[in-house]
């Protein structure tokens, strides 16, 4: 039998201690009939040259610079050049199993269906974070128990573009947003509603690089508003069309909108109690009413109903400001 064309799309940007860990690993997947194009989203250090070595050194690979327009815009220019029957898309600090492709195709395949999704690991430099080892086990879910299980705590699909293969033609009207950062959640539940079909398989093939750097920085104020925005569209958008999943959604915005909250709190206190975007937040979480949540967050919820300054400073120590 004939293999599909995979196209796996990877934007690089200022990852030049990076790119070839991820290369490499692409380079000797166990499926060969890929293409793979990689999008420069202008560099400013060696990537953009490294990028070239690599398109020399295999015909597969297509190399395209442009000007830096951040990582959804990086991902849309490569879909419009794509020409295989599905995509995945790799973040260049990342790398994966040298049967990451050939695995989760063999699931679309077998099963008849639009995506799959596998687990990752995370880990830091070159310090692996272990998970725990389980069995093997596949999972074939429809779109709306899909939905369910991303607004699930626990749940077995995650917002993450990277961890799944995908047919083409789910992006035939669906494009990353740009212009806004926290662009998989905007983009996640629209690949599934236009899915019929979905895989979920807990092997372990895609590995996830957590920058302790980027640990480190203060969360900017946009970064928190753009997934405030993202996450209220998507909650209109489930309750719209899958009325069933409002309650659980319901539970899901409220840990959100703690969450957001309380890194306001962390990285903008004491000014930010009097910002309307925090009060907006604030009033949201207030209009919910208090949902099932743990202990901290109960102490958080007390503290923000409170609404005095004294609150915020003692909500302010518990969650670690400086």
């Amino acid at each position: 039998m004939e293999q599909d064309l995979i196209s796996v799309i990877i934007p690089v940007y200022n990852v030049e201690k990076y790119l070839k860990r991820c290369m490499d690993s692409v380079l000797k997947q166990t499926y060969s009939n890929i293409e793979i194009i990689i999008v420069d989203d202008g560099s400013k250090d060696t990537s953009g040259s490294l990028c070239d070595e690599y398109g020399k050194k295999d015909s597969r690979i297509t190399v395209f610079h442009k000007e830096n327009g951040g990582l959804s815009s990086a991902r849309n220019f490569g879909l419009e050049r794509v020409s295989g029957n599905y995509v995945c898309f790799i973040d260049s600090d990342d790398f994966i199993h040298e049967n990451y492709i050939s695995f989760i195709y063999d699931k679309i395949i077998k099963n008849d269906a639009d995506i799959c999704y596998c687990k990752s690991t995370k880990f830091t430099d070159d310090v692996q974070i272990k998970n725990e080892i389980e069995n093997e086990k596949t999972v074939v879910i429809e779109k709306e128990e899909a939905i369910k299980q991303l607004l699930l705590n626990d749940g077995i699909i995650k917002n993450y573009i990277p961890l799944a293969l995908y047919k083409k033609t789910l992006f035939d009207n669906i494009r990353f947003p740009e212009g806004s950062n926290f662009e998989d959640i905007a983009t996640t539940y629209k690949i599934l509603d236009a899915s019929k079909k979905i895989i979920v398989n807990n092997k372990t093939l895609y590995y996830y690089f957590i920058n302790n750097d980027g640990i480190t920085q203060k969360m900017k104020k946009q970064d928190i508003v753009d997934r405030f925005n993202n996450m209220n569209e998507r909650e209109k958008f489930i309750n719209q069309y899958y009325p069933n999943l409002q309650k659980v959604s319901d539970k899901y915005m409220f840990r959100i909108y703690l969450v957001i909250l309380k890194d306001l709190i962390k990285n903008y206190f004491p000014e930010i109690i009097k910002d309307s975007f925090f009060i907006e937040v604030r009033n949201r979480i207030m209009h919910m009413g208090i949902k099932e949540i743990s202990l901290k967050n109960l102490i958080i919820y007390m503290a923000i109903k409170i609404n005095t300054k004294s609150s915020y400073s003692f909500l302010h120590k518990i969650v670690g400001g400086k």
